[in-house]
């Protein structure tokens, strides 16, 4: 397993405890369903393994106040000791893998099919990792406009991101990851994450327990995926009533991530999914991000054979500076979690931070006339947030971001998701003859 050393902003309390999951096998559909509360602390059954026995060497005893690993540089788990009781130890995880970080390549959601493919095939020629459509409210299905790439294509990986069981039933998630995966040879992928603008869009509201909603349908997904989910789910937020077998599936199971911009949401990824998609997240702040990751894979039973770190980047790098820099202060509106204070203040101010927050309808309007001009917010702030929450400049500039993709690379990650605007084509040439070359 290789994963290093992504953040979140607010540490709140430990992730409610689940049965970790072990290795990615495709198991027998004839399997018990989970058990009936939620709030079962001795998780019986794995997602992708099926049943375990209370006794087995797969299960532990769960999370509990005096069961606290912590990370330091070295990257050893310790133990907190509670008044005068000490822990027991968590066994040690070997970090291993590739010393290269891939680079993934994030697509506008008003793309047609055509469009996509031709960018997936010259991403494939270019050694590009994989593909992600971005999964908007009024836009391309993210699903079917892959199909096209999937058919003409042999290596890259695709899939939609990020998709929320709050707008589609994990079930539907499961049937539309699934229908990819066999189309694609086991190439699909997913991010599941609580969302966001498509609630808004919709009117939808989330649960009160959006970490247990989350992790709900993580294990859905991963069940059917791995053809454990023949007698239902029953849980607290989501349920599955029906036998639902997946006797047709073929393929490798897709890999499936969860997106996190928040601690607790990091730790409970690390102990549920294949991998972990952090939020806009600057390598130079990434390290606190990643001891919570590496927490919620220390509590579980096995250790993840190829557990992956992925993280979104912003890509404004143009032949016309001038151009680029209108397009990145175009798009900070949705940067830093809508421009989080608790993130800004690595580059501002605390008033400054706070000015932006206030003025925040700006950024918005930027956006929508296209503009780029955000209105009574000087240059020197959006120039400092651009610098440090996306790449942003003229080919003149790709060595240093070449540098800041090594540091995410140094950090642990192992892939960079990088979103492109306008003129994909353009950037994704930049990126697969300059940066993907100089990683490598």
């Amino acid at each position: 397993m290789h994963i290093g050393s992504p953040t979140g902003w607010n540490n709140s309390g430990p992730d409610a405890s689940r049965q970790p999951i072990g290795r990615r096998r495709r198991s027998s559909p004839s399997v018990r369903g989970p058990p009936r509360t939620a709030n079962d602390c001795h998780r019986n059954v794995n997602p992708r393994t099926g049943p375990v026995s209370r006794n087995s060497s797969r299960t532990r005893r769960s999370a509990c106040p005096n069961e606290c690993p912590v990370w330091h540089s070295d990257r050893q788990p310790a133990i907190v000791k509670h008044g005068t009781k000490s822990a027991p130890q968590i066994r040690q995880r070997a970090f291993r893998g590739s010393f290269t970080v891939d680079i993934d390549i994030i697509l506008e959601p008003d793309l047609t099919p055509e469009q996509i493919t031709k960018l997936g095939q010259a991403a494939e020629g270019y050694g590009i990792r994989a593909i992600w459509t971005s999964n908007f409210f009024a836009h391309w299905d993210p699903f079917i406009s892959l199909i096209p790439l999937a058919q003409s294509t042999s290596r890259i990986l695709m899939g939609p991101l990020a998709v929320s069981p709050f707008e589609m039933h994990p079930l539907k998630i499961a049937n539309g990851l699934l229908s990819l995966n066999e189309m694609s040879n086991g190439r699909a992928q997913i991010a599941i994450g609580a969302g966001e603008g498509n609630l808004d869009a919709m009117d939808l509201a989330k649960p009160k327990k959006i970490v247990l909603a989350i992790r709900e349908a993580l294990e859905i997904v991963i069940a059917a995926a791995h053809g454990n989910l023949a007698t239902g789910y029953q849980g607290e937020i989501f349920k599955v009533n029906h036998p639902c077998a997946y006797t047709w599936l073929t393929a490798t199971p897709p890999r499936i991530y969860m997106t996190a911009y928040r601690y607790m949401m990091m730790r409970m990824g690390g102990r549920i999914a294949d991998g972990v998609f952090i939020g806009c997240t600057p390598p130079d702040i990434m390290a606190p991000a990643m001891e919570n990751v590496r927490t919620g894979i220390g509590r579980r039973a096995a250790e993840p054979d190829d557990f992956r770190v992925n993280t979104f980047w912003a890509w404004h790098i143009k032949k016309d500076k001038a151009e680029a820099y209108r397009e990145s202060r175009r798009e900070l509106a949705w940067r830093g979690r809508k421009l989080d204070p608790e993130l800004l203040v690595n580059w501002l101010s605390a008033e400054e931070a706070q000015f932006v927050q206030d003025n925040f309808q700006a950024y918005v309007d930027a956006y929508f006339d296209r503009s780029g001009i955000v209105k009574g917010v000087s240059d020197d702030i959006n120039d400092r947030l651009m610098h440090g929450m996306t790449s942003t400049g003229g080919l003149e500039d790709l060595d240093r971001e070449v540098e800041r993709f090594k540091l995410f690379q140094k950090n642990g990650l192992t892939e960079i998701a990088v979103r492109l605007h306008d003129d994909p084509m353009d950037a994704l040439k930049i990126i697969g003859e300059q940066v993907v070359p100089a990683l490598r």
